[in-house]
Parts: structure tokens; C-alpha cells; sequence
């Protein structure tokens, strides 16, 4: 227990009281405990004496000059919460330091994981690139089908053909490169579009006009008669289909006896047009040209060479007689080759978006066959279509 430092007052002195008849013993009561307090004593006064004055007596820590000052444990007490206070302080600084510097820390890892994703952001945005490169390349890979053979070739011509040759290079170039082409309608889907039905007289509701087991289109394109049940019944014994026979050069094609053959220039037999009578499919017909092969290369190798293509990517072709051939890229020009002449069979439909003679086309390439030819003469005219030709290969 602490005691105040300034002294209580002095007791006032009361006057002597006269002492009872019988004196009372005085019991004092003890100290607390573990305390230094000073009680004063009272002395039971001894009988017939005169009545003392009574005496208070100052605890002596309250004396000035006494030597003892505070209490004994205060001074240990007091110092004992100093550094409790001060390690309260320490430790106040120290959190308030802590939560300043976790609060950088954690917006500069903030900081450090956003460059990280816009780092990532900017990696990406390198193959977009790569992949624009590429398809530039892809895009390269039509440097092939330039005419600079044929601008050589153009160049043996005499001015006379050369004006021919330039409006047929065109033509033949434009008309090869349509890839949105479409077959017709097939009511009966047996590969017969409706305007073929009409040509060789089958139904265009019925896919086997002939109940052979084979479909119209499939015997059109094999030689086969589609009206005939006899399994063995060819086309060419029809007289829906006609012959025609180039004895110059050497050759003979089926085509749909409705359809008009003729040469393009009057007199020279180096290109033949099969052109349709109808009026609807005006602009579709299928032609066959001659040039020259001084190299006497194979009709495959020869289109490798002109269009300088992979040869893999073609598909060949082979005639009924067994001569073999290519076809071209887009699938309408058929190759065949001896060693004087190169053979193209094209089939041609302007600017239409829909082809009216496909398996037509078919039926012509495969019946192709070579006779004996007149004697080769070299032309102005063969070195002219020697130009068309090379354009139709490069397409």
C-alpha cells in the first residue's frame, strides 16, 4: 500500500478524562501484514497515578530528514512500469513500421504482376504476326501460273496470228481460274444434270432409265449406253453421240450428236469447238486443241513443265483405248501427248456460275483416241494455238 508524502495533520490534544473506576485493558489491534505501519500504544495507566497526556507518535516515513524517503517498494515498482511503457512504445513503432512496409511490398507485387501480364500480352502478338507472313507465302504459290511461256512463245508468232491469239488467251485464261462453279440441277441425282437428260433422252426423275442397276450418269461417263438394259450396250452405237474425226492431226472424239463441231478459223483443223444448239447454256461448250512437242514429252510431264506444279497433286486420266493422260488442277482440261503433238480437251463456260456438262465433258476426254496423223506441217496456225494452249495448262 502507498501512502501519501505529505504528513496528516497533528491530532489535537484532548484534556485529560478522569479514568474509570475499573481500568479496561487496551488490545491493540495487530498490523496488516507485510506493512510497516506505526500504531500507536496506549499504556493501561497504573492505579492511583495521575492520568498521563496521551502521545501520538508519526510514522517515521512521513518525517522529514528521516533517511528512508518512499516506501521501500516503490522505487522497483515504479521502474518495473517504465519498461513495461517503453517496451509498448518500441513495440507500437515497430507494428506501425511493419504495416508501412508490408504496404509497399505489396503494391509493388501488385506492380511486378501486371508488367508480367502485358509482357505475356505482347509475346502473343508475335505469331499473330508469323501467321500473316504465312499466308503471304501461300499467296506466292500462284507465281507459277504466270504466261511467261507463252510470251515467249507468242513471240514466233507473225503479227497476222498474233492478233488471233490474244483475245483466245484471255478467254482461256479468265474461264480456268472460276473455282465457285456448281454443277446444275439433278432432279434425280444420277450425276445427269437436266439439261444432259434431254441430250441423251433419259429421265430426269428416274436416277436408272434403263433398269440395268447402273445410274444414268454413271454409264455416261463409262461409254455405256444409260437407254440400253443390255449391260454391254456402248454409247457410240447410240445415235444420240456422233464421231468426229480430225485426220490432220490425228484423233477422234464422241460428243452429243445435238451439238454443233466446228474448226475456229476456217481451213486450219488445230482447234475444234463443240458448241450446244440451245440457247440456255449459250457460252458452255467443250473445244479441243493441238500444239506442238518438239520435246516429245509425256502430256504429264509436259503440263509439269509449262504450269511447273507438283506433280503429285494431279490426277490422271486414261482413255477407253488405254491412252494415258492428266487432268488439270481445276479438273476441266484433259492432257494427252504423242511425240509430235500435245492434246488438250477443255471444257469452257464463260462467267457462268453453274456447269450444264460435266460428265459430258467426261465422256469426251475418255473417248478420246489417236489415229494416224497427215504429215506434221509447222503454221503460223499451230504456233498460235501452241500460245492458247500454254495459257490453259498454266490455268
Amino acid at each position: 500500500m502507498d501512502f501519501p508524502q505529505t504528513p496528516p495533520p497533528m491530532p489535537t490534544p484532548v484534556p485529560p478524562v478522569q479514568p474509570p473506576a475499573q481500568p479496561q485493558a487496551f488490545n491493540p489491534v495487530p498490523p496488516p501484514a507485510g506493512s510497516n505501519l506505526n500504531v500507536p500504544v496506549s499504556v493501561a495507566p497504573a492505579p492511583n497515578a495521575a492520568a498521563p497526556e496521551p502521545v501520538y507518535t508519526m510514522p517515521e516515513k512521513f518525517l522529514k530528514g528521516s533517511g528512508t524517503g518512499a516506501a521501500p517498494g516503490k522505487s522497483k515498482k515504479s521502474g518495473w512500469l517504465t519498461w513495461v511503457l517503453i517496451g509498448i512504445i518500441v513495440l507500437a513503432v515497430l507494428g506501425i513500421i511493419g504495416g508501412v512496409a508490408f504496404y509497399f511490398l505489396r503494391n509493388a507485387d501488385t506492380n511486378t504482376s501486371v508488367t508480367a501480364v502485358t509482357n505475356q500480352n505482347q509475346t502473343v502478338t508475335e505469331p499473330v504476326n508469323a501467321n500473316t507472313n504465312v499466308n503471304a507465302t501461300t499467296v506466292t504459290n500462284t507465281v507459277p501460273n504466270t504466261n511467261a511461256t507463252n510470251t515467249n512463245v507468242t513471240n514466233i508468232n507473225t503479227p497476222v496470228n498474233s492478233n488471233t491469239t490474244t483475245p483466245t488467251n484471255t478467254n482461256t485464261t479468265v474461264t480456268n481460274t472460276v473455282s465457285s462453279v456448281t454443277p446444275s440441277k439433278d432432279t434425280d441425282k444420277d450425276a445427269l444434270t437436266n439439261e444432259e437428260e434431254q441430250l441423251y433422252g433419259t429421265k430426269a426423275d428416274l436416277p436408272d432409265t434403263d433398269s440395268d442397276g447402273y445410274n444414268d450418269g454413271a454409264e455416261v461417263i463409262a461409254g455405256y449406253d444409260p437407254n440400253n438394259s443390255v449391260s454391254s450396250g456402248r454409247i457410240q452405237d447410240n445415235p444420240i453421240v456422233s464421231n468426229y474425226v480430225n485426220k490432220e492431226f490425228g484423233y477422234t472424239i464422241t460428243y452429243p450428236a445435238d451439238w454443233i463441231a466446228e474448226a475456229l478459223a476456217e481451213g486450219s483443223a488445230d482447234e475444234i469447238l463443240f458448241t450446244p444448239k440451245a440457247l440456255d447454256t449459250a457460252g458452255q461448250f467443250v473445244e479441243v486443241i493441238v500444239e506442238d512437242n518438239p520435246t516429245g514429252f509425256t502430256a504429264l510431264d509436259w503440263y509439269v513443265d509449262q504450269t511447273k506444279v507438283d506433280e503429285a497433286t494431279l490426277t490422271p486420266i486414261t482413255s477407253f483405248g488405254g491412252l494415258a493422260g492428266v487432268v488439270s488442277i481445276d479438273g476441266y482440261t484433259a492432257y494427252y501427248a504423242t511425240t509430235d503433238y500435245v492434246y488438250a480437251i477443255s471444257y469452257r463456260f464463260g462467267n457462268s456460275k453453274e456447269v450444264h456438262f460435266q460428265s459430258t465433258f467426261t465422256l469426251m476426254a475418255k473417248s478420246f483416241a489417236l489415229t494416224k496423223a497427215n504429215k506434221k506441217t509447222q503454221s503460223g496456225n499451230s504456233n498460235q494455238n501452241s500460245n492458247t494452249n500454254a495459257n490453259s495448262a498454266a490455268s
